[in-house]
């Protein structure tokens, strides 16, 4: 998640880091133009209107920061761990119920 500069402080970004940010990603722009359209054209449900304008313009790809598994590290290093400890709590649910006659 991208988070625009801090001021000089610490606290809140600053007036300009905002408007930085604005015009980097072009987002006043876009939503003026998806508002303009969504007075013309009236949907019946606006909200989802302006979210299917929004994902539009989100990147197909992933943010090249965000990391990316192969399959096998991902079932080296997160599924056999999880199953792992699956198995353990399983453990102590007890024998399971006998099924209810048909």
């Amino acid at each position: 998640v991208y988070m625009p500069p801090r001021g000089a402080q610490g606290g809140a970004p600053s007036v300009e880091a905002l408007q930085q940010y604005f015009d980097e990603h072009a987002i006043q722009a876009n939503l003026n133009a998806w508002l303009n359209e969504l007075v013309q054209h009236k949907p019946a449900a606006p909200y989802a209107w302006l979210a299917s304008r929004i994902r539009a313009r989100e990147p197909k790809q992933p943010a090249p920061s965000t990391p990316v598994l192969s399959r096998d590290v991902a079932a080296a290093e997160i599924v056999a761990p999880l199953a792992k400890r699956w198995m353990y709590c399983d453990a102590f649910r007890g024998p399971a119920a006998p099924a209810a006659p048909a």
